[in-house]
């Protein structure tokens, strides 16, 4: 029986862990090794492919954790041959997932999330939303000169894909540090990802619980360029930033 593993987590003091069912309604128990424990799952299942039910109860138990004190979440499918093997993932990785466990202390994930005209089209054209400075009225308008010869249509294709791809990074480059000077002094740290040809910019926090409610009203006075939307999300266990190498303690990652 394979090991579906959730969170790790400080060890909790000796006694009955309470009750809680994971992804398949199985009991989620706890592996302990030194200081630590990994919450887990029993499965026969030689796939836990996920779908709606299966991720729900695994988000689940582990905001059940995270609402008790810092874990580290992993993603969802992390699965290990069995007891053994969970113990010595711990024990190998004892001192850095305590150093990484220090530093998520007290601590909730709140991510920030843009979404930029301008991003391509699902065929890999720029999109027209915002065209990028200099393209011309022509650009904006999608009313050109008749095309040209293939080759050509193509490469004037391609020169302004990359052209609002660079536009598209700029903005998003501005955007980012308006939006960390607005929050200075309000989060521990920050992963920034994107942008993507889509124009989606997420910027994820390490925020103190107790500082929620500041980080959005701070958030809700940040202006965002026009045509640009943001969307506010969390809190959450810190997902984003234990995923990420550069976010956290040591430049390490928190499952490798």
């Amino acid at each position: 029986m394979s090991c579906l593993l959730y969170c790790i987590l400080r060890e909790p003091p000796p006694g009955p862990a309470p009750a809680l069912l994971g992804v398949d309604r199985q009991p989620v128990t706890l592996v302990r090794r030194q200081g630590l424990a990994a919450a887990v799952s029993g499965h026969e299942a030689p796939d836990l492919l996920p779908d709606l039910a299966r991720v729900r109860a695994y988000a689940e138990a582990v905001n059940r954790f995270h609402s008790e004190g810092a874990v580290i979440p992993l993603r969802y499918g992390c699965r290990l041959a069995g007891v053994s093997q969970v113990a010595e993932l711990l024990a190998g990785r004892a001192s850095h997932y305590h150093r990484l466990l220090a530093e998520l202390e007290g601590g909730v994930e709140m991510g920030v999330h843009f979404w930029l005209p301008g991003g391509a089209k699902p065929d890999g054209t720029p999109g027209e939303a915002a065209p990028p400075p200099g393209a011309g009225p022509d650009a904006a308008s999608g009313e050109g000169p008749p095309p040209g010869p293939p080759g050509r249509t193509y490469l004037a294709a391609r020169r302004a894909l990359y052209q609002a791809e660079e536009h598209l990074t700029q903005e998003s480059q501005q955007l980012a540090a308006g939006c960390l000077a607005k929050l200075a002094g309000l989060f521990r740290c920050h992963h920034t990802q994107g942008p993507g040809l889509w124009g989606g910019l997420s910027l994820y926090f390490l925020v103190p619980r107790e500082g929620v409610a500041a980080f959005r009203r701070a958030l809700q006075s940040f202006r965002t360029p026009a045509g640009a939307r943001l969307l506010l999300s969390g809190p959450w266990p810190p997902y984003n930033l234990v995923m990420h190498p550069t976010a956290l303690t040591g430049g390490k990652h928190a499952w490798t």
